[in-house]
């Protein structure tokens, strides 16, 4: 009983934070991930095409050369 009392009273050390920080961090991405693919399964237009064919999202690869060009400044020569 006392024991639960002498935790709760205490500051947390960083080993502790760093894996509760972990867990938490864990856990926000694992709920992001299932509510954008269930979002994303909702969204279809009238005729049944997805709603990626909106002006505003990027063409496939577009991303991935935008981070190769950025990463490609670090590179070692």
């Amino acid at each position: 009983m006392t024991d639960s009392s002498e935790r709760t009273g205490r500051l947390l050390n960083r080993r502790e934070f760093l894996t509760r920080a972990a867990i938490a961090l864990g856990a926000a991405a694992a709920v992001a991930a299932t509510s954008r693919r269930l979002s994303l399964s909702s969204r279809t237009g009238a005729a049944g095409s997805p709603a990626s064919d909106s002006l505003f999202t990027p063409r496939p690869g577009t991303r991935l050369r935008n981070w190769r060009s950025r990463l490609e400044q670090f590179r070692l020569r």
